[in-house]
């Protein structure tokens, strides 16, 4: 859990994250994350249906232009791939 929770608050949108383990039936557990955004980050729920989430995303993409300062649930997912801590 400390893996995961070190990956999230490095995308520069995360100011502070808590990861615990939650019971899961078939997969015996599955992570939870709550974070706290950074001051003038967005959240955003882009997953559509059908969404596979299986794109991968440029580093703009995961951490959003300077501009935007959007994130979300898939951006960070992908960014915890991208350091290696999530399938």
């Amino acid at each position: 859990m400390v893996q995961v929770e070190t990956a999230l608050v490095k995308h520069p949108g995360v100011l502070a994250a808590a990861v615990v383990g939650i019971p899961h039936e078939r997969l015996n557990e599955v992570v939870a994350a709550v974070i706290r955004l950074q001051d003038k980050w967005q959240w955003e729920e882009n997953m559509s249906e059908g969404d596979t989430g299986s794109k991968m995303l440029s580093p703009n993409e995961c951490w959003g232009s300077s501009q935007e300062q959007i994130i979300s649930i898939h951006k960070l997912q992908m960014h915890c791939q991208q350091l290696g801590v999530s399938r």
